[in-house]
Parts: structure tokens; C-alpha cells; sequence
């Protein structure tokens, strides 16, 4: 009967501490779990943020080339002019 109290006991006992390192683990997971959300978020946001400054960046890259080409269809205009303007004043001599 000593036998079987004490290992009733025992296994009382180890079912106790597994419980306890059960939920110690558990508390455990959780901060980590919680922890990896953080870093999740915290590259998504980082990922949010790239994707806007790449649409800005291309945004104002596009606005840089208009303005380019802008200018260079104002250049090619004077240029024109100016040609048109020497052959009338300058005829070719005959």
C-alpha cells in the first residue's frame, strides 16, 4: 500500500511540474509569438514605406522628363526658327 501512495504521489507530482513547465512555455511562446507579430509589422510597414517613396521616385521621374522633353521641343522650335529666319534674310547666292 506504501508502494502505490508513493508513486501516486510521484506521478501527483510530475504532473504538477509538467503542468507548471507547460505553462511556463506557453507564457513563453506567447511573448515570442507576440514579438515575431511586432517584427512582421514592423517590415511590413518598412515594405509600405518603400513601395511610396518608389512611386514618388518614379512620379517625379516622369515629371523630370516631360519637363526634359518640354525643353528640348522648345529648343528644336528655336532652332527651326532661327534656320527658317537665316535662309529668308541669307538667300543662297545664284
Amino acid at each position: 500500500m506504501q508502494f502505490i501512495l508513493e508513486t501516486q504521489a510521484r506521478i501527483v507530482a510530475d504532473h504538477e511540474r509538467y503542468q507548471a513547465e507547460h505553462a511556463r512555455l506557453h507564457v513563453e511562446h506567447a511573448a515570442e509569438h507576440k514579438t515575431l507579430l511586432g517584427m512582421i509589422r514592423g517590415l511590413l510597414d518598412i515594405q509600405r514605406q518603400a513601395e511610396e517613396d518608389r512611386r514618388r521616385a518614379d512620379d517625379e521621374h516622369r515629371q523630370e522628363h516631360r519637363r526634359i522633353d518640354d525643353h528640348f521641343g522648345i529648343l528644336i522650335k528655336m532652332m527651326d526658327e532661327w534656320i527658317r529666319e537665316r535662309r529668308n534674310n541669307n538667300p543662297p547666292h545664284q
